[in-house]
């Protein structure tokens, strides 16, 4: 990335976007950590033979952004 020139002074506004961490393992970090503890995955291996897909966690969306 290159510097878009030079830093002004004051405030700037920011806008945080996203969801976090969220995967076919859960959502958000313990969620992870306790997958990966377990040794668990989550794979469907039917749905698009022959290939494998680790399908999306389902996401509560209401509480990402209130």
């Amino acid at each position: 990335m290159t510097d878009s020139g030079p830093s002004k002074g004051g405030s700037t506004e920011v806008w945080i976007t996203g969801i976090g961490l969220a995967t076919s393992l859960g959502e958000g970090l313990d969620a992870h950590w306790e997958a990966l503890n377990r040794g668990r995955i989550n794979v469907d291996e039917k749905g698009f033979a022959p290939y494998v897909v680790h399908p999306w966690t389902p996401v509560n969306l209401d509480a990402q952004i209130p």
